[in-house]
């Protein structure tokens, strides 16, 4: 099993089911802060995370992430459209290993 956190404060799930998020091995739980993060962590192995650009302080929140030794390791894709250009430069400054496009495409 797959398990996948989606940081945002938008329900991305349908747009998501498109890819391999969709599959009956992965999990993917919402989380919308910091705390709901660690908790997931603590609760399952989590493989990925993904931060929604729009999330008011992502990068903040990618940047605890990666100060946290619980979350360090973690390996974190920023998730937004190519008009968030500053939203998405910053979550790659951050610590953020991939940036995926929204909506998902072929990219994906």
């Amino acid at each position: 099993m797959i398990h996948v956190v989606i940081v945002s404060h938008n329900d991305l799930g349908a747009p998501l089911r498109v890819t391999m998020l969709g599959r009956r091995n992965v999990q993917c739980v919402q989380a919308r802060d910091l705390d709901a993060v660690k908790h997931a962590t603590l609760a399952e192995k989590v493989d990925i995370v993904l931060v929604d650009a729009a999330l008011p302080g992502a990068s903040a929140l990618v940047t605890a992430l990666r100060e946290e030794p619980l979350t360090r390791g973690l390996s974190i894709a920023g998730l937004g459209p190519p008009e968030y250009g500053l939203a998405l430069v910053e979550l790659l400054e951050a610590g953020v290993n991939a940036v995926l496009p929204l909506p998902p495409d072929a990219e994906w």
